[in-house]
């Protein structure tokens, strides 16, 4: 079993969107959060949007709702509540993400505005079960996981077999379906600041 609990923030911490204001920085953290090895572990009040800083501006009063965004208390159709929310049901529908092995497949390692940029990918694959790929774009642009011969040539390669088709079950995502080519490689987009995570079909 994966015991090692993952966690954004907490009581001794700033909240994580302290000091930022792209709230898809938030989506992106929190979709790795749920697709990595071990459990993930969600502060009170992050799906509430709270960004308090250094303790106790960090240990909001869940009573009084989030009045800086205008959420009545323990809001239930807030974005990032709807978001965890369905992060818990992909975990739940998927044994891959909550116990599956984990084997990086994909980093970016030249930093620039290359076609390849912010993109990380992983495998999660669960014995007997199913194996899925989780591709994450941590970049402010769009990007894709096969980079032309002018910056390096290299495309991701997954594990799934040749001519399978992967369809992407992320959360709020655009449903897409992606093919496995013969020589194992496979072409992802993925938007700016947001991940996919492609099972067989």
């Amino acid at each position: 079993q994966q015991a090692l609990v993952n966690f954004l923030d907490n009581h001794d911490l700033p909240r994580f969107m302290f000091e930022k204001t792209d709230p898809n920085v938030l989506r992106i953290a929190l979709q790795y959060l749920f697709t990595w090895d071990g459990i993930p572990c969600v502060y009170y009040g992050t799906e509430q949007g709270f960004a308090g800083g250094v303790d106790p501006k960090n240990r909001e009063d869940m009573f009084l709702g989030n009045q800086a965004l205008g959420y009545e208390p323990f809001s239930t159709d807030n974005p990032t509540y709807t978001m965890v929310k369905a992060l818990i049901q992909m975990r739940k529908d998927h044994a891959a993400l909550r116990r599956g092995t984990t084997l990086p497949l994909w980093s970016t390692t030249v930093a620039g505005p290359r076609r390849d940029a912010g993109i990380f990918a992983f495998e999660r694959a669960a014995a007997g079960d199913e194996t899925a790929l989780v591709v994450l774009n941590s970049s402010q642009q769009s990007s894709e996981t096969c980079a032309p011969a002018s910056e390096g040539g290299a495309c991701l390669k997954t594990s799934l077999p040749a001519g399978s088709t992967l369809k992407d079950v992320m959360p709020g995502s655009d449903g897409m379906t992606f093919t496995v080519k013969g020589d194992g490689t496979v072409d992802v987009t993925v938007p700016a600041r947001s991940g996919r995570v492609l099972v067989k079909m």
